[in-house]
């Protein structure tokens, strides 16, 4: 087609969005057509008619703030999405959480640290949103005569999504599973499957949709429990509402003593807070968007936490069991040099993560030190986008490992991007013995306490000492493999678990009324 064509059907689709902005198949059309226009004159005159003949307010005005955002990339309008998706009646339920579970995503692999995911979440206005879910979720389901056990015998589990092992809410749901079935304790998982939403591209205007692996249905390769486990899992046929109700059904019928919430949000909080002890444990470093009664928090900053909170952050940093060895690897099985010395960070994200000013002095540093081979593995095994202008020959790439403690034996320092995410890399690096760098105020920072970089100064210039000395990175990999056994493995975890547990128990005690011992 020719140049004039296509602007004319940039326009013609301009037009059918405008006549009907409640059509999401325009809206769809017209995002197509846009990503492949480069006349800048064409996108403003998107913006302007859009700005001027679209509402800003209910439906189209979300359809509007989210095209603009994705499509045209106008970061601050994700501000107006979620105020206008806050003030549509009827709530829906499926296209609220398809919003949620879309820019949580983004925004998890877009922010360097905890403080800015806050942030993000907050202008997106997903706590605002959730509380809302929860409330629509909470209302539509029959109350649950309150019971507060007199110990704690069946806990139930529930996680917002389960995918397979790869995934880390999934992983830790079944490791704490593990975990407390030897400590004597019942243990039945639940899920909604709450990011597996049906037609979830049919809500979004710029065509945003979650990538969602087939389930895993057999675990017990992965992870050894002592006594079968009953895993619930919602219909993904259903709406979100119906499996929710569903799902608290059946959590009523086990009748659980406590229930432990593994990850950041969920639609099912407030009723879980409502019926049951709940204990939390987030994926990231920063508290569930909810109440809870407690938390397992890995900030040392926790121990002062105040018991009267209604969310009380209880210090307990462990989180991942050491991977087994699957076999061995050798340096040329990798294309990797014996005397070379190997940087490496492993990571699902790390296109979107892997970027910027990091990016560009991690280039400066493989070009600056010859002996140095940056390894660069997960996902597909693609260089990241921030990294492919230069086309360095000692940076290399490869797709996700199952064997990731084998290819750490042939590394020599793990080096994490200043990204939200990143802990349990660095804690599987930690318990390789290798060192490894981390930013403050990340998850993987909080994983090296005092010893995380608090700037890209600290950082490089312990990076450049490192690759120089390498009694310097035995020494620090051995000072790391330590913590990691003393204050992250799971398990050594289990006193200060059941310690959580009682205090979750003794908070709910207080608050629970009316009140039928058991």
């Amino acid at each position: 087609m020719t140049q004039q064509t296509d602007i004319l059907l940039i326009l013609d689709a301009l037009d059918q969005v405008i006549t009907d902005p409640f059509g999401r198949h325009g809206w769809r059309r017209l995002g197509m057509l846009s990503h492949k226009n480069t006349n800048p004159e064409i996108l403003r005159t998107i913006r302007y008619r859009l700005n001027k003949e679209v509402d800003q307010h209910g439906l189209a005005g979300f359809y509007r703030a989210i095209f603009f955002r994705h499509v045209l990339g106008i970061k601050s309008e994700i501000i107006n999405a979620g105020k206008s998706l806050e003030q549509i009646r009827p709530i829906h339920i499926d296209r609220l959480m398809s919003y949620v579970n879309f820019e949580w995503g983004d925004i998890v692999a877009e922010n360097q640290n905890s403080t800015e995911f806050i942030q993000k979440m907050e202008e997106a206005n997903i706590p605002r949103l959730m509380e809302m879910a929860g409330t629509v979720v909470q209302q539509s389901t029959p109350p649950q005569t309150i019971r507060v056990a007199k110990t704690i015998k069946r806990i139930a589990i529930y996680t917002p999504q389960l995918f397979n092992y790869k995934h880390p809410p999934t992983k830790m749901a079944f490791e704490h599973a593990r975990l407390l079935q030897l400590e004597g304790i019942e243990i039945r998982i639940f899920s909604c499957q709450e990011q597996s939403i049906l037609n979830m591209r049919e809500y979004l205007s710029n065509d945003g949709h979650l990538k969602i692996p087939p389930p895993e249905t057999n675990f017990e390769h992965q992870i050894t429990f002592t006594s079968p486990v009953e895993i619930v899992r919602a219909q993904e046929q259903y709406s979100l509402p119906l499996r929710a109700q569903s799902i608290l059904q059946l959590m009523d019928l086990f009748q659980p003593d406590l229930c432990f919430f593994i990850g950041h949000q969920s639609l099912l909080l407030k009723s879980l807070y409502q019926r049951y002890p709940l204990l939390g444990l987030n994926v990231t470093s920063v508290a569930p968007c909810g109440e809870l009664d407690v938390w397992l928090s890995a900030d040392i900053a926790a121990k002062e936490s105040k018991p009267e909170a209604t969310s009380q952050a209880y210090y307990h940093p462990f989180r991942t069991i050491p991977k087994e060895t699957l076999a061995t690897i050798q340096r040329e099985e990798l294309g990797l040099a014996a005397d070379a010395v190997v940087l490496i960070t492993a990571g699902a994200r790390l296109h979107k993560e892997i970027t910027g000013e990091w990016a560009s002095m991690m280039q400066e540093i493989c070009v600056r030190f010859p002996q140095v081979v940056w390894l660069i593995v997960g996902a597909d095994g693609g260089i990241p986008i921030g990294l492919q202008a230069n086309k360095i020959p000692n940076i290399k790439s490869l797709p996700y490992q199952a064997n990731l403690k084998g290819v750490y034996a042939c590394c020599d320092i793990y080096v994490n991007p200043p990204r939200l995410g990143g802990g349990f890399s660095v804690a599987e690096a930690m318990a390789e013995g290798l060192a490894t760098l981390a930013y403050h105020e990340t998850d993987g920072g909080k994983k090296l306490g005092a010893l995380a970089a608090r700037n890209h100064e600290d950082y490089f210039s312990e990076l450049s000492a490192l690759i120089n000395d390498p009694t310097a990175r035995e020494s620090k990999g051995k000072q790391l493999k330590q913590i990691f056994e003393t204050s992250i493995n799971l398990h050594n975890s289990g006193p200060s678990l059941l310690r959580a547990i009682s205090l979750t128990h003794e908070k709910f005690k207080r608050r629970a009324t009316p009140v039928t011992l058991s």
